[in-house]
């Protein structure tokens, strides 16, 4: 998986790291068939040499898998989007509480070490990986 995705990183012309709200951030998102609008908190963009951090942490993750199942549900409030020109090539979706992600690249295991070793990454660039969501989305 991480292999897999350093190439998708590479191969990016940019990528784009987004902090976000969810839909189930509000009450209006859990009780409501139309989800409220995503609220972006920062955005980052990594071009070229700023691809660099990225891949150093990919590269540090320690990729050993265990098979293990997460209790939560999966409410993502950080999503990296890869890009070759114009065109979106591939999403990363990663929710830190419950240590999931979705991502629409290769299909292998993520290693037990992943969220962890991405959470300073997330960090260095101003963002947070976890906080009180529902506070933030109502400001």
């Amino acid at each position: 998986m991480l292999d897999d995705l350093a190439r998708v990183a590479r191969d990016a012309d940019r990528i784009v790291v987004v902090e976000h709200s969810y839909r189930y951030d509000t009450n209006e998102g859990i009780n409501s068939g139309t989800p409220p609008a995503e609220r972006r908190y920062r955005d980052v963009v990594l071009a070229n040499a700023d691809k660099q951090p990225f891949l150093a942490t990919l590269e540090g993750i320690d990729p050993y898998v265990s098979m293990w199942t997460a209790a939560c549900i999966f409410e993502p409030h950080h999503r990296f989007e890869f890009y070759k020109g114009t065109t979106r090539t591939h999403t990363l979706a990663v929710c830190f509480q419950c240590n999931q992600l979705e991502w629409d690249g290769a299909k292998h295991p993520v290693p037990q070490a992943f969220y962890a070793g991405l959470a300073p990454f997330i960090q260095s660039l101003g963002m947070q990986p976890e906080r009180d969501w529902q506070a933030l989305a109502r400001l």
